[in-house]
């Protein structure tokens, strides 16, 4: 079952008769399977060094488990969905980057990420609207052991808060190739490493 929008526009914190606390407090949904629930940790948790995450369903509640809260833990979303191989980065055209729609060197691409910490102002569920809310640690993006200049790290337009947007430009002397490496860094703390194809430039 995926998510669903309260009365305010939010991402709903009930689904599917389910709920996941974090020391109490209910969080976003995106989506319950009976063997698989995907929630949005509550900004309110970065106030502590560890949170006690409960799943609740019909009213029943499991054990609790405590896990730590760190300042920033991205992760690049990738096309097969595990984290790993190629990232889901969009081209300067808004089309997909793949080995047979590979993006040129000096173009700007997009990726999306999760983990970047808090953002001003942080209402959890909310979707990115007209007024982005704007990242509270500094964004960096190694390309092919190289940084990268970054035209925009914030929000993601439509999107729930807590998953992220950045714009930058491929460097030209970028090597060529289908699985080119990218990290991303946020605050101290790394991405893991994902691809992306690059060509030269025409």
């Amino acid at each position: 079952m995926g998510l669903h929008l309260d009365t305010f526009g939010r991402v709903d914190s009930v689904l599917g008769e389910t709920r996941v606390l974090f020391d109490g407090l209910p969080a976003p949904l995106l989506y319950v399977r009976s063997d698989q629930v995907n929630t949005i940790v509550p900004f309110a948790t970065s106030e502590h060094a560890s949170t006690e995450v409960v799943v609740e369903y019909k009213g029943v509640k499991s054990n609790p488990v405590n896990i730590p809260i760190v300042e920033s833990a991205p992760g690049i979303f990738t096309v097969n969905g595990k984290g790993s191989g190629q990232a889901a980065v969009l081209n300067q055209d808004g089309n997909l980057n793949s080995r047979l729609n590979p993006a040129r060197r000096g173009s700007i691409i997009t990726l999306y990420a999760t983990g970047a910490g808090l953002v001003s102002p942080a209402v959890d569920g909310s979707l990115a609207g007209s007024a982005l809310p704007t990242l509270l640690l500094p964004v960096i993006v190694g390309m092919d052991n190289a940084g990268t200049e970054i035209l925009y790290a914030g929000a993601a337009p439509g999107l729930v808060a807590g998953i992220i947007q950045v714009n930058f430009r491929i460097p030209n002397d970028t090597r060529i190739g289908d699985s080119i490496p990218v990290v991303l860094r946020v605050g101290s703390a790394y991405s893991q490493p994902v691809t992306v194809a690059v060509r030269d430039i025409p």
